[in-house]
């Protein structure tokens, strides 16, 4: 598991430096494994803001030109990403800088000198690869070094638990820890969010393992790219983006431990059923898998057929698609037992249903 120094603290104020803290962890009985200090993958790298951008300019037609405004002076910097355009602030490596071990310096494109370099997620060690630059979505001083923005200039921490502190996987579960050691209280953080008017949902619990189910609907909504905030708390904790409903889901888990999942309400038909599944009943999950399902096997159903695997993986079925313009939210907590007995069985760990 990896929390992030900086997200912990939004629950709970940590006096300690990350490396004292990952000792403490490890004397309360939270094995440290590693302290990864992101701020030092970001010496020399700032906000710039894109003045103007030129296509075609280059014999390599995927290459673009960037006016930019560096804070200090205008210079033009050659990228080939498209993800960029006017009025964008991105993250600007000035020439000098080593990224990755290689030294950043003016490179000529075509007779157009080429001052520094525009950073992607890769450069700084979030990403493996990248398929654009950073572009902020909240506004910076030109010119702001990455070290003064807390997003960025964090450390992480690599920690193991044993099989019986499942309540330690999320940074509110390392932070109740924390604050009844240190004696500080929590900080209370309460959403704002307007529910609306109230849209009952026809829900039947047919099994003792379910200890407690929590479903909401959402209307109106649009798949598209999470913020940026989203996606590099996601990418510090080892989790893939994907786009913003599912970002959502695993954002919660990382925050609370509440795993969280997300049906495509168009997909269900008329209610929701919790219950065990029927014999040689069968459900294709999100790994595209075709499953055959015990008599034991705890799962969630509409009026049909299954369309989850309680506690462990959604199905094929109702997953969330671009078209996806309404969704039924699920917060549930399943007996333990019965779900680590249905992962091992169907030898599909994931994170949910640790």
């Amino acid at each position: 598991m990896i929390i992030s120094y900086n997200w912990l603290n939004d629950w709970v104020d940590i006096d300690l430096s990350p490396e004292n803290l990952a000792e403490k962890m490890t004397e309360l009985g939270t094995e440290v494994d590693e302290v990864k200090d992101l701020s030092k993958n970001i010496d020399n790298l700032s906000v710039a803001a894109v003045l103007k951008r030129t296509d075609n300019a280059f014999k390599n037609g995927s290459n673009k030109m960037l006016k930019i405004d560096t804070g200090r002076e205008i210079v033009n910097i050659v990228t080939s990403a498209s993800n960029v355009k006017e009025g964008d602030q991105i993250v600007w490596a000035a020439p000098g800088t080593f990224i990755n071990g290689a030294e950043i310096k003016k490179r000529n494109f075509d007779d157009v000198e080429s001052i520094g370099m525009a950073v992607s997620l890769k450069e700084i060690g979030l990403e493996e690869s990248s398929e654009g630059l950073i572009v902020f979505d909240k506004y910076y001083k030109n010119g702001t070094g990455l070290k003064d923005i807390p997003l960025f200039s964090d450390s992480l921490i690599t920690y193991e638990i044993t099989p019986n502190r499942g309540d330690l996987l999320s940074h509110l579960g390392i932070a109740r820890e924390l604050a009844a050691y240190f004696e500080k209280p929590l900080k209370k953080r309460v959403p704002d969010i307007d529910l609306g008017k109230y849209r009952p949902f026809d829900l039947e619990i047919r099994s003792r393992d379910v200890e407690s189910y929590y479903c909401a609907s959402v209307e109106k909504i649009k798949i598209a790219e999470s913020p940026l905030w989203l996606k590099i708390k996601l990418l510090k904790c080892g989790i893939r983006p994907l786009y913003n409903i599912i970002d959502i889901s695993n954002y919660i888990m990382l925050d609370t431990g509440q795993p969280m999942h997300a049906f495509d309400l168009d997909k269900l038909n008329k209610k929701i059923v919790v219950r065990k599944a029927g014999n040689g009943e069968t459900i294709e999950t999100l790994d595209g898998q075709q499953r055959t399902l015990s008599e034991d096997t705890l799962v969630i159903a509409d009026a049909d057929s299954s369309v989850a695997v309680a506690g462990v993986m959604g199905g094929e079925v109702s997953k969330i698609s671009n078209d996806t313009c309404r969704i039924l939210f699920e917060a549930a907590v399943f007996n333990p037992v019965s779900v680590r007995r249905t992962s091992k069985r169907m030898n599909l760990p994931t994170d949910a249903s640790f």
